[in-house]
């Protein structure tokens, strides 16, 4: 007996938890929702001002270390490279570029006087072959890299 009563008991509630159901499925409004996400984070695309903010320090932070260990670099390269300069090095600097002047002097005189009408002259491993014809002065000016050619009106 207490059995049958169990199960008129259950038939009685789920009949009625089936028809409330049916009922609010049937007078309920449809509504509808849109989702929709918005990313935060500003790897992402998203707006999240703070977050943003904290990229973009941690950004300065690593150009800051780039750019300290790149300075530290250069004055390393510069401090090997430097020279001790002293009286007598700047004397001898001196007294080669008087030097080289005066031999570009007498070589252009050489050049340009016309007492000889073809030459070359040799320093190092630059060398200026010259030939003065029709009126013009050919230079051909060969540094190792390459050959220059130079021609240039001979004025009397």
């Amino acid at each position: 007996m207490v059995k049958i009563m169990q199960t008129i008991f259950q038939q009685k509630y789920s009949a009625t938890f089936i028809g409330a159901a049916v009922v609010s499925i049937l007078f309920s409004q449809h509504v509808s929702a849109e989702m929709t996400y918005s990313a935060t984070l500003p790897q992402f695309g998203g707006g999240n001002g703070q977050a943003l903010g904290v990229v973009q320090f941690e950004k300065q932070q690593i150009d800051s270390r780039r750019a300290r260990a790149a300075s530290a670099l250069a004055a390393l390269e510069r401090e090997a490279n430097r020279t001790v300069t002293t009286d007598a090095d700047r004397l001898i600097a001196t007294i080669t570029n008087f030097l080289n002047v005066e031999i570009a002097r007498q070589f252009s005189n050489e050049i340009l006087s016309g007492d000889a009408p073809r030459g070359t002259i040799s320093v190092g491993n630059v060398s200026i072959g010259y030939i003065r014809s029709d009126g013009l002065l050919s230079l051909e000016i060969d540094d190792g890299n390459g050959i220059t050619t130079i021609e240039l009106p001979v004025v009397n």
